[in-house]
């Protein structure tokens, strides 16, 4: 399976005055109608938890800057043949997940291009009953930026970042903990994180020198919500980073697992427990 993101982590600032909702029904209904390509013409609202979205066919979404409200579950079916799926300019109010539990071996690709995910702190407890709150990767320390500065000393942009890869990837050990067990200070102190820390250690790394600011950062995690079938890294704009890997620039240690939520930073993709 190949992924690649462009998402962009926005503010919301939209009002509800005169707009047309659809729902997902009425979007499954105009994705079946549809050949190769679907233009939104409105917004849509998941009127219950069971709603989703399932695409069996490879097609280019352009949403138009359109809205998917609330928990948007996208379903990848591929039972019949490989799927690509391109989805242009839509935004996501509250989540987005990925579900390919319907799917067969066959293989698919996900692009996002100019899409938005718009966070609601209101969650509802279909989300907080493993979300209790939304979670943030911040406050991030001297000696984070210190170290951050001497890995990367005069390289600009994505040489900077090349660098940090490198540097945490050399440098760092992995080990067997659940979840965001410890900040990214005492993973850098120590040298020592799961993937979970590991990640979170690049992404403040990155946001230490201002890389954050031209470049779209998100955790993936694929498998499912259980310790032991899980694992998160990275991507940064389309291209896929796991800073564990022997090759960090790969697609990421998927290991036949499909995709369970892309989370844009500095959200976190679980509760931290420090």
């Amino acid at each position: 399976m190949c992924l690649s993101t462009s998402c962009v982590f926005a503010e919301e600032n939209t009002t509800d005055t005169d707009i047309i909702y659809g729902n997902y029904t009425e979007l499954n209904q105009e994705i079946a109608n549809s050949n190769d390509e679907l233009n939104l013409t409105r917004d849509y609202v998941q009127n219950s938890t069971n709603e989703t979205i399932e695409f069996s066919k490879s097609m280019t979404v352009n949403g138009n800057g359109h809205v998917l409200n609330n928990y948007t579950e996208i379903i990848i079916n591929t039972q019949n043949n490989e799927l690509t799926l391109i989805l242009n300019n839509v935004t996501f109010n509250n989540s987005l997940n990925i579900n390919t539990e319907n799917a067969s071996q066959n293989s698919f690709n996900i692009t996002f291009f100019n899409c938005k995910i718009l966070p609601n702190l209101n969650l509802s407890s279909k989300i907080s009953s493993y979300y209790p709150e939304p979670s943030y990767s911040g406050n991030i320390t001297p000696i984070v930026k210190k170290v951050t500065k001497l890995i990367v000393g005069s390289s600009k942009d994505f040489k900077a970042i090349e660098k940090i890869v490198t540097w945490i990837n050399k440098n760092t050990k992995h080990e067997t903990k659940e979840g965001f067990y410890q900040d990214p200070s005492s993973t850098l102190c120590r040298l020592t994180g799961n993937c979970c820390s590991l990640t979170d250690l690049f992404f403040q790394m990155c946001d230490a020198v201002g890389l954050t600011k031209n470049h779209t950062f998100c955790y993936v995690h694929v498998g499912n919500l259980t310790f032991g079938s899980r694992h998160f890294f990275a991507t940064v704009d389309n291209i896929t980073v796991d800073v564990g890997l022997d090759d960090p620039w790969s697609d990421g240690g998927f290991r036949g697992r499909a995709v369970y939520n892309i989370t844009p930073y500095p959200y976190l993709p679980l509760p931290r427990n420090y």
